[in-house]
């Protein structure tokens, strides 16, 4: 029942996020399509809101709900949990597609004249790489191979590779270093996709008013600045969590084997704590400071300039005439990569491949 009540906690976060999501960049990607502030602030566009705010409530609240009695509705099975947690996330997809091809007529773009408008291209790639933050990250990786690779030869012939909500292992395999390795391939490789994204941001031209020009550029920098300290708490967290899980897993394996919680959840739960705070500082900040920036540049972000015709469902980017990998989401805070370059299949590649590769690896040793 533990499991059940973080998992809804979780579900009912997500459709928090889900719930504002339409909304974060205002009338500059209203569901991801600018549109002006008249049409913004009108019938139309509150009753679309409403429409699709009512059914991600029906269905997340919903979803939560049958999480929580999921035993009593004999659900409470892997393929029932996962059908349950689908529903809920993908559905209000459905209702936001259906509306951002609504809203496609509305559209409004204020002209940017080229006499008015001129383009950047950063001198320093890596001005928002923390070198403290890539010391502390890569020597706590450090730190945890060593103890995996010290600890191993110690283990028992069966080792924990699942815990419920209270601590308890309730998941065990045969000795093998594929699970404890997975682990921490995984850490690694969360690392690298965000510091690539930081390095990205890094690399993004910047596209300037003829007015008020250097007070852009500052509240852009600010901007970009927030999102890296944002992914930077991320990584931080993320560190955490896993040094717990992997502490659980090298050190925990006597009191485990006693039902009781090891300490190592304590930073499994303070690493998550860390993981949440940051999304919902993150998405706080960089609203407040992308309202600076409008303020400066006006209606019509430079920023969000891109034609709607490069993004399908506002969510996804393919233009070929944009050299940009990066682009700015026109749905919710952040960035995504731009399809029409080699190198964001690549990383899209890395990030589905590895994940499943690493959980086929994990299911291969449990089955063992």
């Amino acid at each position: 029942m533990a499991e059940m009540i973080v998992l809804a906690a979780t579900m009912l976060l997500v459709g928090a996020l889900m719930y504002y999501l339409p909304v974060m960049k205002g009338p500059d990607g209203f569901f991801g399509i600018p549109v002006s502030d008249e049409f913004y602030q009108g019938p139309i566009a509150r009753g679309r809101l409403m429409a699709y705010r009512l059914i991600t409530v029906l269905l997340v609240a919903g979803g939560a709900a049958c999480l929580l009695n999921a035993p009593a509705l004999g659900l409470a099975t892997p393929g029932g949990v996962l059908t349950i947690m689908l529903v809920a996330f993908l559905g209000p997809m459905v209702p936001l597609i259906v509306i951002w091809r609504g809203l496609r007529p509305h559209e409004a773009r204020p002209e940017l004249p080229a006499e008015g408008v001129r383009e950047e291209q950063p001198d320093d790639r890596w001005r928002f790489v923390s070198p403290s933050v890539e010391v502390l990250l890569l020597g706590g990786l450090l730190v945890l191979l060593g103890l995996t690779v010290w600890r191993y030869p110690a283990l028992p012939e069966r080792i924990p590779i699942h815990w419920n909500a209270a601590g308890q292992a309730d998941g065990w395999t045969s000795k093998s270093p594929w699970p404890l390795a997975s682990l921490l391939v995984m850490l690694a490789f969360m690392h690298g996709m965000l510091l690539a994204l930081v390095v990205g941001m890094g690399q993004l031209r910047v596209r300037l008013p003829a007015q008020r020009a250097e007070e852009y550029r500052e509240a852009r920098e600010r901007y970009l600045r927030v999102s890296a300290q944002g992914m930077n708490a991320l990584r931080i967290g993320i560190l955490v969590m896993f040094s717990g899980i992997i502490w659980a897993s090298v050190f925990g394996i006597e009191r485990q084997a006693e039902g009781v919680a090891p300490p190592g959840m304590t930073m499994v739960w303070i690493g998550t704590a860390i993981l949440l705070l940051s999304i919902v500082w993150l998405i706080a900040r960089g609203v407040q400071v992308r309202r600076e920036m409008r303020e400066i540049a006006g209606p019509g972000m430079l920023e969000s300039a891109a034609p709607t015709a490069g993004w399908v469902w506002g969510m996804f980017y393919c233009n070929r005439d944009d050299p940009s990998l990066w682009v700015e989401k026109r749905l919710g805070i952040g960035w995504t990569v731009n399809f029409a370059h080699r190198a964001a299949w690549v990383i899209v590649g890395l990030a589905v491949g590895i994940p499943l590769g690493v959980a086929a690896l994990a299911l291969l040793a449990g089955n063992q």
